[in-house]
């Protein structure tokens, strides 16, 4: 019973200060320092209520750093998670709709997106996938129609706008450019071409030559004149 009584003893005083709040909204000779949490009434301007919060996150030296949140018109619901290096976003961020799904995800780096971006509808289904190189630019994009009766646009690559309708990333699809002019059609798997044709036009709309593949893999090249 002694043992036992001496690691109660141990313990109590470990979630007596785990429990404390620490103060928030504090300011040094260098300028604001820890957790700070922006109201409505601390920016009207926001449109949000007087007590829901605007935003949210840490102060090193007056500059952002870390986590911070920022929230939907409500002053509850969240609308981004990001993070800050030096009082720029810098790291993995992620946005919400209002009903609290996932609107996007991905990562900032010196303002630009790098890496992958992932968006979604509103129903929580993939809609867009953007592949970054280190310096931001485009390097692939995949698209897919949240629903069947929905359609959207995203470029492939950055320089090419097409519209996806009815596009089942597993199934046949017909993926028009933005001449409406058929650009893939074909068989797809995991939202790429598996078995089917691409066709390659010029600058004034004509049809120079038609891409066959086949498991995923350019197979045959055929002119049309």
């Amino acid at each position: 019973m002694r043992k036992l009584h001496c690691f109660l003893l141990l313990m109590f005083p470990f979630c007596f200060y785990s429990q404390m709040e620490l103060p928030i909204n504090q300011k040094d000779s260098l300028g604001k320092q820890g957790h700070w949490i922006y109201y409505g009434k601390d920016r009207p301007e926001s449109g949000i209520p007087l007590e829901g919060k605007v935003e949210e996150g840490l102060y090193f030296n007056d500059r952002k750093e870390g986590t911070w949140i920022k929230y939907h018109l409500d002053g509850k619901t969240i609308k981004l998670i990001g993070s800050y290096v030096n009082n720029r976003p810098s790291g993995k961020y992620k946005t919400y709709y209002e009903n609290g799904v996932l609107k996007s995800r991905g990562t900032y780096l010196k303002n630009n997106y790098v890496d992958t971006l992932f968006r979604f509808a509103n129903t929580g289904d993939t809609t867009e996938i953007i592949v970054f190189d280190t310096q931001g630019k485009v390097l692939d994009t995949l698209c897919y129609a949240p629903l069947e009766n929905e359609s959207i646009a995203c470029s492939y690559p950055a320089t090419k706008t097409i519209a996806i309708t009815k596009f089942r990333p597993n199934g046949k699809n017909k993926v028009y450019n933005e001449d409406n002019r058929v650009w893939q059609e074909g068989q797809f798997k995991n939202g790429k071409l598996w078995d089917g044709k691409v066709y390659v036009y010029d600058r004034d709309g004509i049809l120079l030559q038609i891409e066959i593949y086949k498991d995923g893999l350019f197979h045959t090249l055929l002119k049309t004149n």
